[in-house]
């Protein structure tokens, strides 16, 4: 399995052993994770992603202008931290072992993940059809897309 992979079947199925090749892929990976799509295309109204994300992994903190995304943990943990405009930490949440299991973020809303477990698995949705410009990137973390540290928090990185 690729860093990112999609489906070719009408009615996917995630099980442990799509989880185990996502592991794997994750692990592998130059930005310690992997995704799996469950949607045909990028053109698709809905983006619905299986997502392995490794503890080490590094995602700049992001914003989705026009666009709603909710994150399901599946197995692992994470911190889903929400700021905003300034930069400013303005809500944490605990998803997975522990916490809640799933959060809506709304639009536009500045956001960052921190995953707490070794490797988290999270099913993904987020409005299509997919556009790789559609994440804007927190101007106040400078850090590029997989760099070693996240910014304003110690250890958060955003999920983009």
């Amino acid at each position: 399995m690729n860093a990112v992979t999609h489906t070719s079947s009408d009615a996917p199925v995630v099980d442990d052993v799509v989880l185990r090749d996502l592991h794997a892929a994750a692990k592998s990976a130059p930005l310690r994770r992997a995704r799996l799509c469950l949607h045909r295309d990028a053109d698709d109204a809905v983006q619905e992603m299986v997502i392995a994300l490794c503890r080490d992994t590094v995602v700049r903190a992001h914003r989705h202008p026009g666009r709603s995304e909710s994150i399901h943990v599946i197995d692992g943990a994470l911190r889903v931290v929400l700021y905003d405009g300034d930069g400013r930490a303005s809500r944490r949440v605990a998803l997975g072992e522990g916490g809640a299991r799933l959060l809506r973020i709304s639009c536009g809303q500045w956001h960052s993940v921190e995953v707490l477990s070794d490797m988290a698995f999270v099913h993904e949705v987020v409005q299509g059809p997919f556009d790789g410009r559609s994440s804007e990137f927190a101007p106040w973390v400078g850090v590029e897309e997989g760099g070693p540290t996240a910014a304003p928090l110690n250890g958060v990185f955003g999920d983009g």
